[in-house]
């Protein structure tokens, strides 16, 4: 199991600046839940490379793309036990 852990582990830190080669690594895309399904949707793909994108230029690596506004800009956790059930919604914003 280590080994697996080892590889995960490295496979991380060399996608530290690119998600998208995370999400095509990471996943096991065609089996089990994922079974049909390729890789991520064409607008996810675009989304991640712009991302990795910005990470791996020095200028902006540090700045942020924007600030959250109007419907969906507050960020919800749900608390939950070890039983998992839910203890409450909290505002992160």
């Amino acid at each position: 199991m280590a080994d697996i852990d080892d590889e995960l582990i490295e496979l991380a830190a060399e996608c530290a600046t690119d998600p998208l080669r995370w999400a095509l690594h990471a996943y096991d895309w065609g089996r089990g839940e994922l079974e049909g399904v390729t890789g991520p949707r064409a607008w996810q793909r675009e989304v991640m490379s712009d991302i990795g994108n910005h990470l791996k230029n020095p200028a902006t690596r540090f700045s942020a793309f924007d600030a959250g506004r109007g419907l969906g800009s507050r960020h919800w956790q749900v608390g939950r036990d070890r039983n998992d059930r839910e203890l409450g919604a909290f505002d992160l914003r």
